[in-house]
């Protein structure tokens, strides 16, 4: 039986050398997720990638669950997050107060959500990409001629506010690297 695993892991890799296997990016994969630092609150990271497409992208999902102290707030420090913003997706799971916000700063405090992480709501999913230019990137939208999407290189703080006593939610992060 071990045999012909191996026979069929060495004729799937001569597949994908020619070009005739099923591509990575159909494959989801579970990657170490980033370590996370908490002042307040809690915040527990949890990865997906998803291999890379054929012009050498790979896209990574970090999926980041939290729940707020008594006093509303999340402040956490990811120490290594890397790549470009392609989304963002904000899911209040506990009903948080409406119009939470969700702030990712980085080393030089800069927001970048480009302050579209403000007014999240109660109970509906939304999603926005930021850009920096104009910074009124929302999802769906196309990128005019001067904005560029938000790059993450290093440290971030993630803070979350005005979310309510003990109340939580998920917030994804699409990252092309």
């Amino acid at each position: 039986m071990m045999i012909h695993k191996n026979v069929s892991w060495i004729l799937w890799m001569m597949a994908a050398l020619l070009g005739v296997a099923p591509a990575l990016a159909q494959r989801p994969v579970r990657y170490s997720a980033p370590t996370v630092v908490e002042t307040s609150g809690t915040l527990t990271a949890i990865g997906s990638d998803f291999g890379q497409s054929e012009d050498n992208v790979s896209l990574r999902v970090v999926t980041l669950a939290w729940t707020s102290t008594t006093s509303g707030t999340v402040l956490a420090t990811i120490p290594i997050l890397y790549g470009t913003i392609e989304r963002v997706v904000t899911n209040p799971t506990d009903t948080p107060t409406d119009d939470w916000d969700v702030t990712l700063t980085d080393a030089d405090g800069a927001d970048l959500f480009c302050g579209l992480g403000t007014n999240r709501d109660q109970t509906n999913t939304e999603a926005f990409v930021p850009l920096l230019g104009n910074g009124t990137g929302i999802y769906g939208a196309t990128m005019p001629g001067g904005t560029r999407p938000v790059m993450l290189a290093g440290k971030t703080i993630l803070t979350i506010t005005s979310a309510g006593s003990e109340k939580g939610g998920v917030i994804r992060l699409y990252l092309r690297r």
